[in-house]
């Protein structure tokens, strides 16, 4: 494919104001010419951008960081041929608000993205693949899992985001997650069609826990095989762009959205605390306007600062709303202007009821505001041990104005509140994610100190582990240890309630779960589960009511619409039944079973062509499928109403199906029959339904046998069978 004619053409012909960049940086070339690579003149005339977000990645699991058993060359190369920041740092320990700051350039009270699953990016805010789309070039998005999923936002300005991790089987929600090597394939094919100038985001969840790495990246620390995937990834799409020679035109940014505890301060994972464990990242940049030789630079960088750095280094004028500043300075090797890092997490305000975290990073301090204060001389103590805000009561009130003047100045932007939805929070739990009570006011919200808390919280996420591994039965206990030392937490109830029906202590559950709606009334996955456990106790008119109550707060909860269908067609409600499945079709049509029970359903009332479009939609989503070839058969062979039926498509259908089968299957020769006497070859129908017959009866089927008899007797009669 061509390149489209303003692929070709300089951007200081398309934005004034890089003429005059270019112009200056042409009087300083000589000067520069040792240090500059590829250029700014690269990035004058559309160098194109590959970001890759590394997630879940600290900073001290990276060859090029220090890290003597890493295996992280693809990394390590960059570094070596670009910047390495060492003072770099993540807004919030969760991958969705880190990226809605990276892609926006804000802050989390401006954005208003505090977790994960709740919210999503409102209109107001440019992100950074709008601005990449006007200005002409092609972009695309290759997500890794659910927690980045196109409804939360950040798909605005992309041509393409492919977020599609994959069905595990016909009802099932969307897998959570795929592996680095799926990512990477699809966007090497984009890609490979795509013209330049292109921005690509490649997002690599692969160092999230649980820890297993392919059996080639296997480590004595699993979680550094996972980091040697990953790399392995990367030098996936770095070879694409040597080999395509574009390394010079492409300027490359690694970056993770923040780090893993792995059980600093008692946490192992990540979301609850903002240490450098979580908050002190890797950001490497090699390209165009990048000094070669290596630099490193120790300036403080956050990813707020990745699109105004951007805007600097193409061009093009920064938003107004953008609050992050630009390190482009830090590039060419010179220092960029002192600044302030802001920390937040609000997962366990969010989720649990307990306490906000906030923090800044200034110079060589850290001050973290919470319930008891801490503040860290990161200079001597990197590890934060020594918790000084007892004996430097200055430093930590000068922190305090900071931090409060900091966040006074940040302008809120109106965000997209999701509605509950169980799919969303069960996905997000299994990825470790709580989806508690919703709803605290984190301006004002005092609670419990997260730090106070850890052993609870690494309980909660042990049962949440227990799970996702299917142990269900190992949940119980430490779910039940959680809600004894948390009792008013929602949240912790209705996980302790949904252990309780998944291993079918009804009555449990249901003490359980109407604890924590009396505790949070509007929280749905209380009434979802609930329903589960009423269900199980045989209250089917109040388990019907829970998930009436369940779509009310979330209307498009695909569980929920499947759930209370089958109760309403187990309790005869038959149009109700198909109005709901109806529902659930529209909003996932990518279920065969979905659309197979509207068939039945449908069958059931009598509406035949109907019943053929649902039959239709099954098949296109499993062309393969031979038992949907063979309903379809039967349908058109057989269906009582005219307008439904066609013979000749029938027998097209299922004879080659029917007659190549071995051993042969008497209900598919049964339904061969059926599609012959449709088009009045009578005799073969005959005698194929007798085969069915006889089939029927050496297996001992004799109900199935004599079936198949009548129906050859009808044949006989020259009559066609009529059903359905």
């Amino acid at each position: 494919m061509e390149s489209e004619p303003w692929a070709t053409v300089p951007s200081m012909q398309r934005c004034p104001s890089a003429l005059a960049t270019a112009l200056a940086l042409f009087l300083v070339a000589c000067e520069k010419a040792a240090q500059t690579p590829a250029s700014e003149e690269a990035l004058a005339t559309g160098a194109n951008l590959l970001l890759v977000t590394l997630d879940t990645t600290r900073v001290d699991r990276i060859g090029a960081y220090g890290y003597a058993p890493a295996e992280t060359p693809q990394l390590d190369s960059l570094a070596r041929n670009g910047a390495r920041f060492t003072r770099a740092y993540a807004q919030v320990p969760l991958t969705l608000p880190s990226h809605a700051s990276l892609l926006t350039g804000t802050f989390p009270p401006e954005h208003g993205i505090h977790d994960n699953g709740r919210t999503a990016l409102g209109s107001e805010l440019t992100t950074l693949a709008e601005i990449f789309l006007r200005r002409g070039y092609h972009t695309g998005a290759f997500i890794a899992a659910i927690a980045l999923d196109g409804s939360f936002g950040l798909d605005r300005g992309f041509e393409v985001y492919d977020d599609h991790l994959g069905t595990q089987a016909p009802l099932a929600p969307r897998l959570i997650q795929r592996r680095g090597d799926e990512v990477v394939s699809s966007a090497l094919a984009w890609l490979n069609k795509t013209p330049e100038p292109f921005f690509a985001w490649v997002h690599l969840y692969d160092p999230h826990a649980g820890y297993e790495p392919p059996s080639d990246f296997a480590m004595d620390d699993p979680y550094d095989g996972e980091v040697a995937f990953m790399d392995a990834q990367i030098g996936r799409l770095l070879g694409w762009l040597d080999s395509r020679r574009l390394e010079e035109r492409t300027l490359v940014i690694a970056i993770a959205d923040h780090g893993e505890s792995l059980g600093d301060h008692g946490e192992h994972t990540h979301a609850a605390f903002i240490y450098q464990g979580t908050q002190h990242i890797p950001l490497l940049v090699r390209g165009p306007g990048v000094a070669r030789g290596g630099i490193v630079s120790s300036d403080l960088v956050q990813q707020a600062d990745i699109l105004p750095t951007l805007m600097e280094l193409y061009g093009w004028p920064t938003p107004s709303e953008v609050s992050g500043r630009s390190f482009a300075a830090s590039l060419s090797g010179e220092s960029a202007p002192e600044t302030t890092i802001y920390l937040e997490s609000d997962y366990c305000a969010l989720n649990f009821g307990w306490s906000t975290l906030r923090g800044i990073v200034q110079g060589k301090w850290k001050y973290i505001q919470a319930p008891k204060p801490e503040l860290y001389d990161l200079e001597s103590d990197p590890e934060e041990v020594s918790n000084l805000a007892a004996t430097e009561p200055e430093v930590v009130a000068a922190l305090e104005r900071r931090l409060v003047a900091l966040r006074a100045a940040m302008q809120s932007h109106a965000t997209q509140v999701l509605a509950p939805n169980a799919e969303r929070s069960k996905a997000l739990a299994q990825l470790g994610y709580a989806q508690g009570l919703g709803g605290a006011d984190l301006d004002t919200a005092e609670g419990l100190n997260p730090i106070e808390y850890i052993e609870v919280l690494e309980l909660y996420h042990e049962a949440v582990g227990f799970g996702h591994k299917g142990q269900a039965q190992r949940m119980i206990a430490p779910l039940e240890e959680v809600v004894a030392s948390c009792p008013n937490s929602a949240g912790f109830r209705a996980m302790l309630g949904e252990s309780y029906v998944r291993n079918g202590r009804f009555a449990d559950a249901q003490r359980e779960l109407e604890r924590a709606l009396e505790l949070n009334p509007r929280y749905e996955p209380a009434y979802f589960y609930l329903a589960h456990a009423l269900k199980g106790l045989g209250q089917v008119s109040r388990a019907i009511t829970c998930f009436e109550a369940t779509l009310e707060l979330s209307p498009t909860s695909l569980l929920a619409l499947q759930g209370l269908a089958d109760l309403l067609w187990q309790e005869g409600n038959l149009a109700g039944a198909l109005g709901y499945l109806e529902k659930a079709a529209g909003e996932d049509p990518n279920s065969v079973e979905t659309w197979m029970k509207i068939a039945k359903l449908r069958s059931e009332l009598g509406r035949w062509p109907a019943v053929v479009a649902a039959i239709e939609k099954g098949r296109a989503l499993s062309p393969k499928d031979g038992g949907l070839r063979a309903y379809l058969a039967w349908v058109l062979a057989t269906a009582p109403d005219d307008a439904a039926r066609d013979g000749e498509r029938a027998v097209s259908l299922v004879e080659t199906l029917a007659l190549g089968t071995e051993p042969p299957d008497a209900n598919l020769l049964d339904t061969l029959a059926a599609a012959y006497a449709a088009v009045s070859r009578f005799e073969v129908a005959r005698a194929t339904a007798r085969r069915a017959e006889q089939i029927a009866r050496e297996a001992g089927a004799e109900a199935l046998a004599e079936e198949y008899a009548a129906r050859a007797a009808l044949y006989a009669a020259k009559k066609a069978f009529r059903g359905g």
